[in-house]
């Protein structure tokens, strides 16, 4: 189960799975589309529920959802991916553009990760607002302060702009002799926890 070692792996060792889809062209898109269907599943029980007990066109309803839910993360992570290539380029560093693109589609994982977690803990009872589970037009509608912007940033979306920092330096780094391992196993773990 690779795609879960990456999974996981890109929260605990994010420098490590760059290297290897960057250099060893491992992983990509197929990765997290298919945790963003789990977490669909896990965010958006009841509408995936009403789809599935109606008669006619679940595959069609089913497939409408999943691009409702996957289209902005991908344009925005495959657009942020552009960007990199071309600030990279721009310092006369030829880095393969479909490998920068496979990587930057695992920028999402932590977003969709607390997503989840705050998914759960509404359910609950504890609703926390600086989670991404709320849509950002939603949250921006409730007229938050700046303070709460803030906090909705950090928390929501800050681990991610991390990821973004460890991408662009993994970008510039020399390419490993020998690609590191994942680990004694602990990204799968902690895909799998977060998975289950």
């Amino acid at each position: 189960m690779r795609w879960l070692q990456r999974t996981g792996g890109v929260l605990l060792r994010p420098q490590t799975v760059f290297e290897r889809i960057l250099h060893q062209r491992e992983g990509g898109v197929a990765d997290v589309l298919l945790l963003m269907a789990l977490v669909m599943l896990g965010t958006a029980p009841v509408e995936v529920a009403m789809v599935l007990s109606s008669t006619s066109g679940v595959v069609v309803k089913l497939l409408s959802i999943y691009v409702r839910f996957c289209l902005l993360p991908m344009v925005a992570c495959v657009a942020l991916a552009l960007v990199l290539v071309g600030m990279e380029r721009f310092r006369g560093n030829r880095v393969p553009i479909e490998s920068v693109m496979a990587a930057g589609v695992y920028l999402w994982i932590p977003v969709g990760m607390l997503g989840l977690l705050g998914t759960m803990l509404r359910a609950l009872g504890l609703d926390l607002w600086f989670l991404p589970h709320m849509p950002l037009g939603y949250f921006i509608k409730t007229g938050p302060s700046v303070l709460m912007i803030f906090l909705r940033a950090v928390c929501a979306y800050g681990w991610s702009a991390y990821l973004v920092w460890v991408l662009v330096k993994t970008m510039r780094a020399k390419k490993p002799e020998e690609p590191r391992p994942y680990g004694p196993g602990r990204g799968g773990l902690v895909g799998w926890v977060l998975l289950s």
